[in-house]
């Protein structure tokens, strides 16, 4: 029987409180307005800018492009269960279409053996002692910092999987992990190069900042656009919040209809606890805002890792434009995802 909940699956940096990803969140919402209300009709001469308003588009199907993938019935979204195991699930969602858009050919990787190896990796920069690791290995979250350094490791991180071997069994500890498989099963990325950040508390200041590969000169939103235009999923990492913030993922517009938000106006105070985890999905794809005023521009449309009966399970039968593409699937705000995405991954492809 399967357990009760779902595991914040996503690793918390060492220090950060509830507050802080607030107080975050509004100082990013607000730097983005500029991106938006300071652009003008580009020159006709001019090199053209990324226009979100124009932009309808998916890696995966379900609006005009490789419908077939998903609809076929082979790649439907799975499900981790009530395990912490949504990086291992995001980012072999993100090889797996990689896989499929460069061979046609869509494999099978394990998320069983990418978690167990993704554990075992060190905690550089996210966790201030022992207690933190020993932690953070007890809840069974990871970070995406630990995914990208499993598959750049030696050891057999992405191997070549079967369906019905991942463990759901609902006496299952969160942080349970299965013996790695033999290595002919090895699949071999070694030649790919990776993107990532992480927004951590600064050395000096202790104010949160990205630490790695975010430029200071664009958005979340302009450079996940820019990589999935070129047919790159984006695997990005959210807070789960205390109070009206617990339920991004899990409420009811997000399990009937795959539509995920973060409240807004929400202040904790000094002594609030620290976020409760977070949650990592596949970014597969945007969709234009249907309504020209509203304030959200636009949704990124991702792969959840909640399985297609308890997320989006409603979507092939709501008349609503703004909904996740198809059951299994969601979509996030542009303002959401900017204010709130705290780490993520992608392949360099310029490497």
């Amino acid at each position: 029987m399967r357990r009760a909940g779902r595991a914040s699956g996503g690793g918390i940096p060492t220090g950060w409180m509830a507050k802080d990803a607030i107080a975050a969140a509004d100082i990013r919402r607000q730097s983005v307005q500029t991106f938006f209300t300071s652009s003008s009709p580009p020159d006709e001469n001019s090199e053209p800018e990324i226009q979100f308003r124009t932009l309808s588009f998916s890696l995966v199907g379900g609006l005009a492009q490789t419908q077939e993938l998903v609809t076929s019935g082979n790649w439907p979204a799975r499900d981790q269960a009530h395990r912490g195991t949504c990086n291992a699930f995001a980012f072999v969602a993100a090889a797996e279409l990689i896989a499929w858009q460069e061979t046609g050919v869509l494999p099978r990787y394990s998320e069983e053996q990418l978690y167990t190896v993704t554990r075992n990796q060190p905690l550089a920069g996210l966790a201030s002692s022992q207690a933190d690791v020993n932690a953070i290995k007890d809840a069974g979250t990871t970070f995406l910092q630990q995914v990208r350094d499993a598959v750049l490791s030696d050891q057999p991180a992405l191997v070549l999987g079967n369906e019905g071997e991942y463990r759901t069994d609902g006496d299952l500890p969160v942080n349970h992990e299965e013996p790695t498989k033999p290595s002919p099963t090895v699949v071999d990325i070694s030649h790919w190069s990776f993107k990532h950040d992480i927004y951590v508390a600064a050395v000096n200041s202790g104010d949160p900042v990205w630490r790695g590969d975010t430029p200071q000169d664009t958005t979340l939103q302009e450079l996940f656009l820019s990589q999935l235009q070129q047919g790159n999923p984006v695997v990005a990492s959210f807070p789960i919040l205390p109070g009206r913030g617990r339920r991004a993922f899990t409420a009811g517009p997000a399990r009937r209809l795959g539509i995920t938000s973060f409240p807004d106006g929400v202040t904790f105070g000094a002594d609030e606890p620290a976020p409760l985890g977070g949650h990592t999905v596949c970014l597969t794809g945007y969709v234009d805002d249907p309504q020209p005023s509203a304030p959200d521009f636009g949704w990124f449309i991702f792969r959840n890792s909640y399985g297609e009966r308890l997320f989006g399970c409603d979507v092939e039968e709501s008349p609503l434009a703004t909904r996740g593409p198809m059951r299994g699937y969601g979509v996030i705000s542009s303002t959401d995802l900017e204010a709130y995405c705290w780490e993520y991954l992608y392949r360099d492809l310029a490497a």
